[in-house]
């Protein structure tokens, strides 16, 4: 596996989620990691997505890859634990302040910001 898989599937995850205010999308990845031996991976408890749908979504784009990348999913020992994280918040867009509030009751256009974090974890040493 190679460490551009991780920043690959960060994107994809994470591409989806732009919105009017463009934050844009941020990969970080360690350079540094060893990935040519995984071969089979387990999950471990995070910060999941608070609805289920997208916590299905999220699953299943990351063993997608996973899969691709030729590494299997075992309840057994591993060799790598894969968890993820999500944060949300809903940010409001002052330039556009009304004197009125719309039919929400929002005086401002508001849109969500989202965080996604995807965990490759050596199990040795976290």
């Amino acid at each position: 596996m190679q460490p551009t898989l991780v920043a690959v599937l960060m994107c994809l995850l994470v591409g989806a989620s732009a919105t009017a205010q463009d934050y844009g999308i941020t990969v970080k990845t360690d350079d540094n990691a060893d990935f040519s031996g995984l071969e089979t991976y387990a999950w471990i408890p995070g910060h999941g997505a608070f609805d289920r749908e997208i916590h299905r979504t999220i699953v299943a784009a990351i063993e997608r890859k996973l899969a691709d990348a030729g590494i299997t999913q075992t309840d057994g020992q591993a060799d790598v634990f894969v968890v993820y994280h999500t944060l949300q918040r809903t940010d409001v867009d002052l330039d556009t302040w009304r004197d009125t509030p719309d039919a929400r009751g929002n005086r401002a256009d508001t849109y969500p910001v989202g965080t996604l974090v995807v965990n490759l974890l050596d199990p040795r040493t976290s």
